[in-house]
């Protein structure tokens, strides 16, 4: 005999999947418990980060892609721009490409840059360290680029956890 199959609709609302995971076995009450310790952290880490004076300000999430950089914004960025406040970019879809010269028009005053775990970047941290254009970068200048597990990029429960403790760690310090 085979075991029951339902089938739930992911979306980038990790919320709405894990209710549905959660009403197929059974386990509302389980999903709605770790959602409302997950708004507590998402409410404490807001505040630390308005108090390090870090709301605000903008923020670019990149990870290394080939011969450039892959971004990540809108929506599923969501957590860190309208939850945590950090300030967006005028025009940017949720995902796309942009080279370094992109960037450094932005100037963001936060870089987190995702680890290239795919190891499919022609661009490295190393090479990065030496590029005058990477090097003019507010961020870089600032010591306010950080390298981050690709996880918190995604949009996923688990990485959108560790997002708001790597960023409560990060600003608890008033960086």
């Amino acid at each position: 005999m085979l075991a029951k199959t339902v089938t739930v609709n992911a979306t980038l609302n990790w919320q709405e999947t894990i209710r549905g995971v959660a009403a197929a076995i059974g386990e509302e009450a389980k999903a709605e418990e770790y959602i409302q310790q997950f708004q507590k952290k998402q409410s404490e880490v807001a505040a630390t980060m308005e108090k390090s004076g870090a709301k605000g300000k903008t923020a670019l999430f990149i990870m290394p892609w080939k011969k450039s950089f892959t971004y990540w914004s809108g929506s599923r960025m969501a957590l860190y721009y309208e939850k945590l406040g950090f300030k967006p970019f005028e025009g940017m879809s949720n995902v796309g490409e942009i080279t370094l010269e992109g960037i450094g028009k932005l100037d963001p005053e936060y870089i987190f840059v995702g680890k290239d775990y795919t190891n499919s970047s022609e661009i490295t941290l190393q090479d990065l360290e030496t590029n005058p254009v990477w090097n003019s970068l507010a961020a870089v200048k600032n010591k306010k680029m950080f390298v981050v597990d690709t996880e918190i990029l995604g949009p996923l429960a688990m990485g959108q956890f560790k997002g708001l403790t790597y960023m409560q760690q990060l600003f608890a310090g008033s960086r």
